[in-house]
């Protein structure tokens, strides 16, 4: 079981820029992950492995880039 979600000061939460922004928009739409700090790690956040690779697909589909999984395990937050 993973702990819960770690909560941090809200002005640590806003996204620094309009891809961070994107990011934050699709990881809080995945079911039961919080989107808590840019820097929070997103299974710390209540994310899992399936939701890693539908968080990658759908970065991948909206900002029309090449992010691998491994990349994202390698960094997983937003400001990463």
């Amino acid at each position: 079981a993973l702990p819960p979600p770690q909560r941090h000061a809200a002005a640590e939460a806003r996204p620094a820029t309009a891809t961070e922004a994107v990011v934050a928009e699709l990881w809080q739409a995945l079911p039961g992950v919080a989107v808590v700090s840019r820097d929070a790690g997103f299974f710390e956040s209540g994310g899992h492995s399936l939701l890693s690779m539908l968080l990658v697909a759908r970065v991948n589909a909206r900002c029309d880039v090449d992010l691998t999984l491994a990349e994202f395990l390698r960094a997983p937050s937003i400001r990463a």
